[in-house]
């Protein structure tokens, strides 16, 4: 067995660096280890969130003519249940949904339409990665009707699901 000081030591192709991946399956594994749920991490994030969309309205207010949107792209790699990375991307036109799933896959896509004019932030619609989206349509029972019936036929001329269901 290694050295246990060592255990996270990376050297290949004489580049040295430390197993992240390892560290964190070794800290999951721990059985005493507290994994919060997806409503406590939505509550932590929420603040920083709102904080994060409300500046990149301001800076595509500078980009662009209003209405302009806003994509929020968040990516949870397989191996965690608590660790994520999100971005927000600016752009003129709105996203099309067949687009945003073909260009981003593994991504969560929340939309948003700013109207500087009117002074609003208004959300859209969101579509799940495509992992969460062939689990939607394998049990389709367990989720929103108008949710499933989108995602079923996506490429129809309709928005995505959270728009219909509001």
């Amino acid at each position: 067995m290694p050295n246990e000081e060592k255990r996270y030591d990376y050297n290949r192709f004489g580049v040295k660096a430390k197993r992240v991946g390892q560290a964190v399956a070794d800290i999951l594994n721990k059985g005493d280890v507290y994994v919060p749920t997806a409503e406590e991490i939505a509550e932590e994030r929420k603040e920083q969130y709102l904080k994060d969309l409300k500046e990149a309205a301001d800076l595509g207010s500078k980009e662009f003519q209003s209405p302009f949107y806003v994509v929020y792209l968040f990516e949870k790699p397989h191996w965690s249940t608590i660790v994520g990375r999100g971005r927000f991307v600016r752009r003129q036109t709105e996203p099309l949904p067949e687009n945003m799933m073909t260009n981003f896959p593994y991504f969560t896509k929340d939309v948003y339409k700013i109207d500087v004019e009117k002074g609003e932030i208004n959300y859209l619609w969101t579509l799940p990665s495509i992992e969460n989206f062939k689990e939607i349509l394998k049990h389709k029972e367990q989720y929103d009707p108008a949710m499933a019936e989108w995602m079923a036929n996506p490429c129809e001329e309709k928005k995505p699901y959270a728009e219909i269901s509001q």
